[in-house]
């Protein structure tokens, strides 16, 4: 699969934000802090709401 970026919700407050599916850092959610994602060494393991893939323009 792909690597390619995913908008996700937090589950916390809300907030919808961009996270790269095979993060390496842990992404938090830039409003309440709340761990979006966690690397596994590959695909990261999402812990907030996957509603869709960015669209990429170009």
């Amino acid at each position: 699969m792909k690597a390619k970026f995913l908008k996700v919700r937090c589950t916390g407050c809300g907030n919808e934000q961009s996270v790269y599916s095979h993060a390496s850092t842990i992404v938090r959610c830039n409003v309440c802090e709340k761990t979006l994602a966690t690397p596994t060494g590959g695909k990261a393991e999402m812990k907030g709401i996957v509603i869709g893939a960015v669209e990429q323009s170009g």
